[in-house]
């Protein structure tokens, strides 16, 4: 098991791990499918997709086709955009970041877009802490490729074996896994525990708060 003695890095996700975030996505996302004629999507199923990112959601429910996909995307954008600051950071998020700053290099790597991604880190005063924060759209692959977590290794110029993946799905650890990062699962987020542990991190916390342990 690792200890963060040896880690310089911390990678944070997003949504589900720093940000409480699931029932404002589910919400949006609803209200996109029904303005465009859709059905309404059990939360308990999105639970499950929305870590694969929004557009891989939409081809797994309404197909390909491009008008409709578009249509509901662009229309999901709206409706999350007028609701996304509701989503509190979770508990303790702002003691545990305020404890690793100075002490570890941070950044962010989420399937979310990276505009909005920074301007929620904007909203709550937390941007300023990650370097760099890479969205879903910033380059050509996302998690659960490994190579988002290089890209931000060379950045930093730190290796992955002293690098730390904290996240709340199974894309995340997969993502760290086949970077050569630790990786930290949590699981008070999207996805189910059943999925985090078949990803196999290398240590699983029942919520962010409880990292601050690790600190000691």
């Amino acid at each position: 098991m690792f200890t963060l003695e040896n880690i310089d890095l911390v990678i944070f996700d997003l949504d589900g791990t720093l940000l409480d975030s699931l029932d404002e996505l589910v919400t949006a996302l609803n209200r996109a499918l029904s303005d465009n004629g859709s059905a309404e999507v059990d939360p308990a199923l999105l639970k499950k997709k929305f870590c694969y990112g929004t557009q891989s959601l939409l081809t797994d429910y309404v197909g390909a086709e491009p008008h409709l996909h578009q249509a509901i995307y662009a229309d999901y954008i709206t409706h999350y955009r007028d609701i996304m600051f509701e989503s509190p950071l979770f508990e303790g998020v702002t003691s545990l970041l305020a404890d690793l700053e100075g002490q570890k290099k941070m950044a962010i790597l989420t399937n979310k877009r990276e505009q909005t991604s920074l301007t929620l880190l904007k909203h709550y005063a937390i941007d300023q802490l990650f370097t760099p924060i890479i969205g879903g759209d910033t380059l050509s692959v996302k998690k659960p490729s490994p190579v988002p977590i290089e890209h931000i290794c060379r950045h930093l110029q730190i290796a992955p074996a002293q690098t730390l993946m904290v996240g709340d799905s199974h894309s995340d650890i997969l993502a760290g896994n086949a970077a050569g990062t630790a990786t930290l699962g949590v699981l008070n987020g999207f996805t189910t525990s059943e999925m985090l542990e078949e990803a196999q991190p290398d240590l699983i916390i029942n919520s962010i708060a409880e990292m601050k342990s690790l600190l000691r």
